[in-house]
């Protein structure tokens, strides 16, 4: 590629960076040779921080399971309670995504601010239905999943020699990626 034409220059050694009184930004590319890329679009971070805002009413995701509908509606009952007093809505809404158990039985909650929030925890608690509420059951068995494992090179070994062809596809590489994904 000839970079002698035109305004873009690649970048091959450390330089000075000049702040134009916006944000810097940058892209990147990366190419690979099986044919798997990846771009990427950097900006500067701020310079003064950003401050939280006292009490956040919305918009929010709350999700959480229970092992029986019982104990699901019991949990949004407990849960309608810290709504009511919780400083940052989002914050729960993640904490309870991303530190509790996933049991069977769940139920997912969108709230455009507090008062909806608490409306669907509500709903769930006394087993209604809303339009801004999802309530189910998990399946034992999810059935076929579909597993593009990529070309191998992820496992050691891995097409080290020749694999039979099969009309189902139950190739090693096959047989890891279901260990690996859905726990077979």
């Amino acid at each position: 590629m000839d970079w002698s034409a035109g305004a873009l220059r690649l970048a091959d050694h450390t330089q000075p960076w000049p702040d134009r009184g916006h944000p810097r930004r940058m892209g990147i590319s990366a190419f690979g040779i099986s044919g798997t890329n990846a771009h990427v679009i950097l900006e500067q971070a701020p310079t003064a921080p950003t401050t939280v805002a006292e009490r956040t009413d919305g918009p929010a995701v709350w999700s959480f399971a229970a092992k029986t509908p019982a104990a699901l509606r019991g949990y949004a009952r407990r849960l309608r309670d810290v709504a009511d007093d919780a400083a940052h809505l989002p914050a729960v809404g993640r904490a309870l995504h991303e530190s509790r158990t996933a049991f069977a039985e769940r139920a997912v909650v969108f709230g455009a601010d507090r008062a909806e929030l608490a409306r669907g925890l509500d709903a769930v608690a006394t087993g209604d239905t809303t339009a801004r509420v999802a309530v189910g059951t998990a399946r034992r068995d999810p059935g076929p999943v579909f597993v593009f494992p990529g070309q191998g090179s992820q496992w050691p070994g891995n097409y080290s020699r020749p694999r039979p062809c099969s009309p189902t596809g139950s190739t090693s590489a096959t047989r890891r990626a279901g260990r690996t994904w859905i726990g077979r």
